[in-house]
């Protein structure tokens, strides 16, 4: 029907077509979108980055500050263990002490099961992108957990010295919560550091 012939626009065969023409081109150009513009906006949807939810917070320390956990140096590990709520991990903010300086160390955030040590993840932080004195999200792949496991998030950095590394803050509230606490150099703590854990 759209794309019929002008001569059967008019009441008669036999009568002229010039004046169907205009509504005959117009009807033709309708015809041709009704096809065309969804196909074109499929392709540009497709050409889209796709969407990812917004993770939850899984886990989140208190807020009171008393101090930093010292300068991470090479032989200086930090962590958080935590107790999974969720399937996946997929980021952690942390609360960081940058000293009002430029560190250009880097930094190593590892994902840890708690028992068998077994490394789940492991992601490099460039420490000079960091903002002092505030939450700093670093995000990675999704990375699977398993309900009610501990896991640890472990902080090192191999090529840090002093005056040229950072800190994570922790709270002053003592953790005595099994489920989760700092540990220093492979120690369990009395505190939390100052985190934010993400997942679905």
């Amino acid at each position: 029907v759209i794309f019929r012939h002008p001569k059967f626009c008019a009441e008669k065969i036999s009568e002229p077509i010039e004046k169907f023409w205009g509504w005959s081109r117009l009807r033709f150009v309708g015809g041709l979108a009704i096809f065309l513009v969804p196909a074109f906006t499929c392709f540009v949807v497709a050409l889209q980055a796709p969407i990812v939810p917004a993770s939850d917070v899984l886990f989140e320390s208190e807020t009171n500050i008393a101090g930093d956990v010292g300068v991470l140096t090479a032989d200086r590990t930090v962590g958080e263990v935590f107790c999974a709520t969720a399937g996946s991990i997929d980021g952690v903010e942390i609360y960081v002490n940058l000293y009002d300086r430029t560190n250009m160390s880097q930094m190593t955030c590892e994902i840890i099961e708690v028992g068998t040590d077994e490394v789940q993840a492991t992601i490099d932080i460039q420490v000079s992108e960091l903002q002092n004195n505030t939450y700093n999200m670093v995000t990675f792949d999704p990375v699977t957990t398993i309900y009610g496991k501990l896991y640890e998030i472990r902080f090192t950095s191999v090529n840090a010295v002093e005056g040229n590394g950072i800190s994570i803050y922790h709270t002053a509230t003592a953790s005595s919560d099994e489920s989760h606490y700092a540990t220093v150099d492979g120690f369990r703590t009395d505190y939390d550091l100052l985190i934010r854990i993400h997942g679905q």
